[in-house]
């Protein structure tokens, strides 16, 4: 079956079946390695640009993600804001709107009620009042319950297998042995390898890159201090083997998105009814504090007192505010929680604002967007790339190797 949730992605190519039935995400994921060297090469198809010509580009979608953490678990999906999508059945998949758009001032609601709350309880004035504030607000930023959403680029690359001297490893036909690997890369990251090529007067799509990865056991570390360097191109292993070009085409043009969500789970299809559900229940103890405040209601899920939420008007102190929920990911019918659920008062989830900007007062280090953000569901302009997700021949910009 289909992945419609491709149809939230920019489309760059329309090409054969490749991926369908496949079951090991480690088959087409591309991963970081410690203490690694890796040589990709980025293949290329034929693009048009803004004038219409036809130039060279890379094999690309970019879509909006959104990510949060429950129960210690992390999940993520792709922002469906502004796209109407059905299923092969003709039923309603996606209905046009975001449950992730509209709980994002949920978070910074959140992330404002802790500050005024620390301010209130630290004891602390003046300079030493600020400082902490600052760090506490450095601090709640990554804490979100709902991370400030971000565009991120999936990149067709070739990662050649080589030796420990970065030497090819030859298959049985001569040529250098290979693997088609999904990069997934942040706007940040691209900008980054993007600055290097141009530096080096060399266009992304057809080129080849080293990244070397150092000692760092946490995958966040190995990638955020990875280094890219530019090959120059009489050194390209395509050069050397031109036949492996024809070899790469060949796999490439039986490539097909359908299957991007074994390795990348934020694709995976979900009906806008389960996103509504999973941020339901992610929101239930602030939404029960918003209906309550007027009565004491005291919102404590942050504060280490063993209570998500408190209210002295009814007997006892309320806790656990999610046990009546579905669970994460369950198709509820909407509307239907169940009685128990201390949910009863709280605000419908989906009567929020669209978000647009957080608050004023939300910093800017809660969010990972490289610039400013597209509208919802429209796929940032990277650079000078024709279209989404295609660089074109021209280069791009920086100089020698950075640290991304």
């Amino acid at each position: 079956m289909a992945n419609s949730f491709l149809q939230l992605g920019t489309r760059v190519n329309n090409i054969k079946s490749y991926l369908e039935g496949m079951s090991s995400e480690n088959s087409i994921k591309y991963r970081a390695e410690k203490n690694k060297s890796h040589v990709i090469y980025f293949p290329t198809m034929q693009v048009e640009d803004e004038n219409g010509n036809l130039v060279n580009g890379i094999i690309s979608r970019a879509a909006k993600i959104h990510e949060w953490e429950f129960d210690k678990k992390f999940y993520s999906s792709i922002c469906t804001d502004g796209f109407v999508i059905k299923n092969e059945d003709g039923t309603m998949l996606t209905d046009g709107s975001c449950p992730f758009c509209e709980a994002e001032e949920k978070s910074w609601d959140i992330f404002n009620y802790r500050i005024d709350y620390e301010k209130a309880h630290c004891g602390k004035t003046g300079a030493d009042l600020e400082a902490h504030i600052k760090k506490c607000r450095s601090d709640y930023a990554k804490e979100l319950k709902l991370k400030q959403s971000r565009t991120c680029i999936y990149i067709l690359a070739v990662q050649f297998n080589i030796d420990d001297a970065k030497n090819p490893v030859l298959g049985s036909d001569g040529l250098p042995t290979y693997e088609l690997k999904i990069m997934r890369l942040s706007t940040k990251q691209l900008s980054a390898i993007q600055t290097i090529m141009d530096n080096n007067r060399i266009p992304l799509a057809g080129s080849e890159v080293i990244f070397t990865y150092g000692n760092q056991d946490n995958p966040m570390n190995l990638i955020g201090e990875r280094t890219v360097t530019a090959v120059f191109t009489n050194n390209y292993i395509t050069v050397q083997y031109p036949a492996v070009v024809d070899k790469i085409n060949a796999d490439v043009a039986k490539f097909d998105w359908n299957g991007i969500e074994k390795a990348y789970p934020e694709w995976k299809p979900q009906s806008t009814e389960v996103s509504r559900n999973q941020m339901a229940k992610l929101f239930s103890a602030w939404d029960y504090y918003v209906a309550h405040k007027d009565e004491g209601a005291e919102y404590l899920e942050y504060i280490g007192a063993g209570k998500a939420v408190t209210n002295p008007s009814l007997t006892g102190n309320v806790q656990g505010i999610g046990a009546g929920l579905p669970p994460m990911g369950a198709m509820p019918q909407m509307g239907a929680m169940p009685a128990q659920a201390p949910a009863q008062g709280t605000a419908p989830v989906g009567a929020l604002p669209q978000m647009g900007a957080a608050p004023a007062q939300a910093p800017a280090q809660g969010t990972n967007q490289m610039g400013a953000m597209p509208q919802m569901g429209a796929m940032p302009q990277m650079g000078a790339m024709p279209q989404m997700g295609a660089v074109p021949t021209t280069g791009l910009s920086g100089n020698g190797n950075v640290e991304i």
